[in-house]
């Protein structure tokens, strides 16, 4: 039985083909959608070249096009034409989308070569516009693979003197604009005390008077709502 949900929708605006389309189809297609995404992530963390745009940003971008066509055909019709059949499989693919977001989303594997890309902007020559397309397309990314009510936590450092960088602002703005909830901030204070992170100068004329910075913030949000769903 061929399945219509997982070959080329060849037309011009790639409009699904609804009359061939059956509840039948679905189950299917999910677990082969997921297990091609799958395979593609494996691919970009096994990638023994060193990470950048093209073999690991452009291709988490691209990892789950399979599941993302079956995810919109199968959410619009549940939303809009729903009946017993598919809420059922709504049932049963919702925990195996659960697990499959989240094993994307804890992989270190994956995200330690986006951190590399990160650490490394300077040798990309990065303008700060691109640096934030950067940023944007890594937590949109995020987004995508986040199940609502699903929770996110960003560890980030405020940056600089001259001037100062207010990172965490920066981030905040990024995240809601993609449409992230904020939920709150936790304050991580690194050290016991200011001791010596004070900057002040000389000592006999203290010009340019500051005290450094020796905490981190740990950003929280959710996604569509504020209670999981899957719990």
């Amino acid at each position: 039985m061929t399945n219509p949900l997982i070959e080329k929708w060849d037309n011009e605006f790639e409009i699904p083909p609804f009359h061939k389309i059956k509840d039948v189809h679905f189950e299917e297609a999910f677990a082969l959608a997921i297990e091609e995404a799958r395979k593609n992530y494996t691919n970009i963390y096994l990638n023994k070249n060193p990470p950048n745009f093209q073999n690991t940003i452009e291709q988490i971008e691209k990892a789950e096009e399979l599941l993302d066509k079956v995810c919109r055909v199968f959410f619009n019709l549940t939303g809009t034409d729903s009946n017993i059949e598919r809420q059922n499989i709504q049932l049963k693919i919702a925990p195996q989308l659960a697990q499959f977001s989240s094993e994307v989303l804890m992989n270190s594997r994956l995200w330690l070569r986006v951190k590399e890309i990160f650490n490394n902007r300077d040798d990309l020559d990065l303008s700060d516009e691109e640096y934030w397309k950067m940023i944007n397309k890594v937590f949109s990314e995020t987004y995508r693979v986040t199940n609502s009510g699903g929770r996110l936590v960003v560890n980030v450092a405020n940056l600089g003197r001259k001037p100062y960088i207010p990172f965490s602002k920066y981030f905040t703005e990024v995240l809601t604009e993609i449409g992230f909830i904020m939920r709150g901030e936790i304050i991580w204070q690194k050290s016991k005390g200011a001791n010596a992170n004070f900057a002040w100068g000389s000592w006999l004329s203290a010009s340019n008077p500051v005290i450094r910075d020796i905490h981190e913030y740990c950003l929280v949000f959710s996604k569509d709502s504020w209670k999981s769903n899957f719990i």
